[in-house]
């Protein structure tokens, strides 16, 4: 039988990667996509660790969701699913070191509901799937990407565009001027089928942290990270790191077939209107430490969330915040959920 997953080159032992959203396997040029008729492409890299069979018709089908922490999968007309691709894969050379891989590319138009609500940030989730006959890799069942199988791939980074320029310093005697960057809100959704406890834990990446460093090297040789904040990127931990709560809930039904329902405010939020959503009901945590929120949520329940930062200084560092989603069992260790990175500037002083 095929060894198919998605994932870094040649990392079969360790996919799915660790955090699962930063899967390598789906490429694009950005990960915000305008609603202009901009034809995005995205390519998917399947491969293959078995030597002995390979796959004829490998089947990779592309989904996007709103900005999330579970990633619920809804098809037919209007659902969240961009597309499929099939391809054949060969197995492995018994004597070749690296994995066979297949790359499906997908040309992928939004339309103006999807990035309606998001203002263009979404994620991406890639399911292979192999049903020809000389190997059967059945995609995993569930109407949610299921996050521990190999053969699914998340990629859940948003990235917001670098701020403008600060206003001039004040006359003497005046206020200080007053800046952060926009907070950033998303779905924390129970994809499980259990009821109970979630919690949310929100840290920001430190480059003086050893394991922290791999995974801020990941994201800076992403295009769409590159794109936006230029090749020299100089990240930081930020002075604090909020988060909260938003005023929105809603239930995706079982087996839906179309678009689910949705919050109606997701991605970057005007920092009043923000602070409107949480009634200014944020956890405040210092950069280096953890924010978290607990609350209940049923199966397929998705709670607005937002997150935001204060930047320590003016130099333009970039904070990295990864944002995890758990489900609480008592005396038992949580489950995970999902999560996501959401990357912020802070403005850079140009006197």
């Amino acid at each position: 039988m095929c060894d198919l997953y998605l994932g870094d080159t040649d990392s079969r032992a360790t996919t799915p990667p660790t955090p699962i959203w930063l899967n390598s396997s789906i490429q694009s040029p950005t990960y915000v996509f305008e609603s202009d008729g901009t034809s995005y492409p995205i390519n998917v890299v399947l491969q293959n660790h078995d030597t002995g069979t390979g796959c004829a018709e490998a089947l990779i089908e592309l989904h996007w969701s709103d900005p999330t922490t579970s990633f619920l999968l809804t098809s037919g007309p209007g659902g969240n699913e961009i597309g499929t691709s099939t391809a054949p894969i060969a197995a492995k050379g018994t004597f070749d070191p690296d994995d066979a891989s297949t790359t499906f590319t997908f040309n992928w138009v939004p339309t103006p509901a999807i990035a309606a609500t998001n203002g263009g940030h979404v994620c991406l989730a890639a399911i292979a799937s192999c049903t020809s006959a000389d190997c059967v890799a059945p995609a995993p069942p569930g109407p949610t990407a299921d996050i521990a199988s190999p053969q699914v791939a998340i990629h859940n980074v948003h990235v917001n565009p670098p701020p403008m320029p600060m206003p001039p310093p004040p006359r003497p005697g005046g206020p200080p001027p007053f800046w952060r960057p926009w907070p950033f809100f998303f779905g924390a959704t129970n994809g499980g089928g259990v009821a109970g406890v979630t919690r949310l834990v929100a840290r920001a990446y430190d480059p003086a942290n050893e394991a922290d460093r791999i995974h801020l090297i990941r994201l800076a040789n992403l295009p769409a990270v590159r794109a936006a904040y230029g090749r020299c990127l100089k990240f930081g931990t930020p002075a604090e790191v909020h988060l909260a709560l938003g005023a929105e809930t809603v239930v995706v039904p079982h087996a839906i077939k179309g678009l689910a329902p949705r919050l109606g405010s997701t991605g970057r939020v005007k920092p009043d209107f923000a602070d409107h959503l949480v009634k200014r009901d944020w956890v405040k945590a210092p950069g280096h430490a953890h924010a978290t929120k607990e609350f209940e949520l049923i199966p397929r329940q998705i709670q607005q969330a937002g997150i935001s930062v204060i930047p320590r200084d003016d130099d333009g560092h970039i904070y990295a915040i990864e944002i995890g989603h758990e489900l609480v069992v008592k005396g038992k260790p949580h489950v995970l959920l999902g999560g996501l990175t959401v990357l912020f500037a802070a403005a850079c002083r140009p006197w």
